[in-house]
C-alpha cells in the first residue's frame, strides 16, 4: 500500500499459475474481479490486472483519497 497526495495505491502480486484476464466471465456478482472493478470505479478509481499463465498475477488498485462529489477523506 502506498499513499500519495491524491491517490491510495495497492499492489498485490503472486507467482502462481496465472490466468487469461481477457477471458474472465462477466458477472453481476459482488464477488470476484468484476466486483472489485465496480467498487473501485464507484469511487473514481481503477484496477489493472496483469496475469501470465504459469508466471503469476499482478493487481494494481488506484483509489482517490477523496471521494468524488464528497468533501470527506477516504484515507
Amino acid at each position: 500500500i502506498k499513499l500519495q497526495k491524491k491517490w491510495a495505491l495497492v499492489f498485490v502480486e503472486d507467482d502462481g499459475i496465472g490466468f487469461d484476464a481477457q477471458t474472465l466471465p462477466k458477472s453481476n456478482s459482488r464477488m470476484g474481479i468484476s466486483g472489485m472493478l465496480k467498487r473501485a470505479q464507484q469511487v473514481g478509481g481503477d484496477i489493472k490486472i496483469d496475469s501470465v499463465q504459469n508466471k503469476g498475477t499482478k493487481i494494481s488498485v488506484k483509489i482517490p483519497r477523496t471521494a468524488s462529489g464528497n468533501q470527506g477523506s477516504l484515507f
